[in-house]
């Protein structure tokens, strides 16, 4: 297995200006609603929550309901890229990173037992680089304000990827999206889950 770098695809100006602050006025509109996480990192999570050690996913309708504004982000991803067409997220994460806190990100590679093939990331509100690592190797992709971000492939499984410290240079505020697992999908052993869902994002 080589180290060739695949599976990154990043769509700038995937957002307005416009449609960005109005994102980030809903998301702060309580500043209660940004709980402190690792890292110097702050965070807001929608969708189930999940148990990575025992392999439990705990559906509960009072947190894993999308935020009304999210509907659009959903529906700019399917229409922008023929890479997302059929893409059905079920769990929305916001990461806020703060030079003065610190803020960063460790190298890591998301779960796949639950979550699936694809990942997305829109950045708001400034550009910072996402490094990937195998190895020896690193490379380091830009991801510039308002860009969204499609890791699938080699970079989704394996490569790890991190945000360094130095790397953050004001505030920004990340907007991941992920799938289910082939598991949870239709004629997978946990399909019946994944329907349930699936089907209350948007109760």
């Amino acid at each position: 297995m080589g180290c060739s770098f695949q599976g990154v695809t990043v769509v700038e100006e995937f957002i307005t200006e416009e449609v960005e602050g109005c994102w980030v006025r809903e998301m702060d509109r309580d500043d209660r609603l940004w709980i402190l996480s690792q890292s110097g990192r702050r965070k807001q999570e929608f969708g189930p929550k999940v148990n990575f050690k025992k392999e439990e996913v705990k559906i509960d309708p009072s947190g894993t309901i999308f935020p009304s504004w999210s509907q659009e982000f959903l529906q700019l991803c399917s229409s922008s890229s023929s890479l997302l067409s059929d893409f059905e997220a079920v769990e929305l994460g916001l990461l806020e990173y703060e030079p003065l806190r610190g803020s960063c990100i460790a190298p890591h590679i998301d779960d796949s037992w639950v979550w699936g093939e694809r990942i997305v990331i829109c950045s708001l509100l400034s550009d910072c680089h996402m490094s990937f690592i195998r190895g020896e190797h690193e490379v380091r992709v830009r991801l510039p304000r308002r860009s969204m971000l499609v890791m699938q492939g080699p970079a989704r499984r394996w490569w790890m990827h991190s945000i360094r410290r130095e790397d953050v240079k004001g505030r920004r505020i990340s907007l991941t999206l992920r799938e289910l697992s082939e598991e949870f999908q239709g004629g997978g052993g946990r399909e019946e889950e994944g329907r349930k869902l699936k089907e209350i994002r948007f109760v």
